[in-house]
């Protein structure tokens, strides 16, 4: 098959145990390759998928799709980590609640390469999401942190959190800038809402120690990255069944509740919801996490303060590295914005809004912590 997109040739015995995993059948005819994901992480060479056709072993036809994530181990530590866990035997026996796409092979091409074969999800629910899809996925991540309260993987997995994942937007490199940022650039003034620069700044002079902090409450196995994009809710004849994930970059240990707290806020950031819904919508998120549970021994004050990291904490820090990107690199607002569906400055104003309605709830978070 010739190269296309710029990726390396794949050949018949590349699909071969790909495409009988899938279909149990052998692979027919030619294949078709479509880019995806135009917004790659730092060590994602390419994603694309890859479909054909295979015949069955009754004789009939099937098509068949896969998606091909290829990566990069040596650029950036990312890439090995996802790598692992796509082999991982204890992530893909989590199999309640969240569950990891399939992953079909994954395989070491070079010293550096890693090519990952999952399932193609595009059947699944596609954001933006409704409020019950939201709902139905919190509690589904609660099924999926329950597990791991009284089952630790044998691995050797990191600590990572949400804070592993924040590492590729050079929060530390960008604090330096976030004053100097806040009064020469309406834009970016925007961004900080009613609640200021020091009050702000306060909050994310706390990084380091909520990173610690949370390092000792509650250790669960965690998604770590958990927002729509990578996320796929599965509906079967009106009913949701389960949510498949993405990119495990970010995975490994956290703090029980953080990862919750990252999906609801996610769900803030990307849609225009009426604020006056900001606390209501976020308890039922909490209270679905909870349900999903399920467990005697979940601590649910630990979980409470996780979660307040995910959806504030982590949130403010993230909108203000994004608010010091966006005001050093002025030409990409026009292109967040576009990815985000919103006018930039309406945009830029309930993005200030979130943050007048996160930082109680970040500082509440620093207060559990003792920080």
């Amino acid at each position: 098959m010739p190269r296309e997109y710029g990726i390396h040739e794949i050949t018949e015995n590349d699909l071969l145990t790909v495409v009988e995993t899938i279909c149990d059948g052998e692979l027919t005819g030619d294949w078709s390759i479509e880019p995806l994901a135009s917004d790659k992480g730092i060590a994602t060479l390419g994603i694309y998928r890859v479909s054909g056709s295979a015949l069955s072993r009754t004789g009939k036809s099937v098509g068949w799709s896969t998606v091909l994530k290829i990566l990069d181990a040596e650029k950036d530590s990312s890439g090995q980590r996802e790598y692992l866990m796509a082999n991982s035997v204890f992530l893909h026996s989590l199999i309640s609640g969240v569950r990891p796409a399939i992953c079909y092979s994954a395989t070491e091409r070079t010293s550096s390469e890693r090519w990952i074969w999952m399932e193609d999800l595009r059947g699944a629910v596609q954001p933006p999401w409704s409020d019950s899809t939201s709902l139905d996925v919190a509690r589904d991540v609660g099924k999926f942190n329950g597990q791991s309260i009284l089952a630790s993987p044998t691995e050797e997995w990191e600590t990572t959190g949400i804070a592993a994942a924040l590492e590729g937007l050079g929060f530390a490199q960008r604090m330096g800038s976030f004053k100097a940022t806040t009064s020469s650039d309406a834009f970016a003034s925007t961004m900080l809402g009613q609640s200021g620069t020091d009050a702000i700044q306060n909050m994310l002079s706390k990084y380091l120690q909520v990173v610690d902090g949370l390092a000792g409450i509650t250790q669960i196995v965690a998604h770590g990255d958990i927002h729509t994009g990578n996320l796929f809710p599965i509906v079967s004849n009106g009913v949701h069944e389960e949510t498949a994930a993405i990119d495990w970059a970010a995975g490994g240990m956290g703090a029980l509740g953080e990862d919750a707290g990252n999906l609801i806020a996610s769900h803030f950031r990307r849609s225009a919801i009426d604020a006056s819904r900001f606390d209501d919508l976020g308890q039922q998120v909490f209270d679905q996490y909870l349900e999903g549970l399920l467990n005697p021994d979940a601590d649910v004050e630990d979980a409470r303060t996780g979660f307040l990291a995910g959806l504030d904490f982590w949130a403010l820090v993230k909108l203000m590295a994004l608010r010091t990107g966006l005001a050093l690199n002025p030409e990409l607002r026009g292109r967040v914005a576009k990815g985000f569906g919103r006018d930039p400055e309406d945009l830029a104003r309930w993005w200030g809004t979130l943050v007048d309605r996160t930082l109680p709830y970040a500082v509440e978070c620093t207060e559990r912590l003792g920080v």
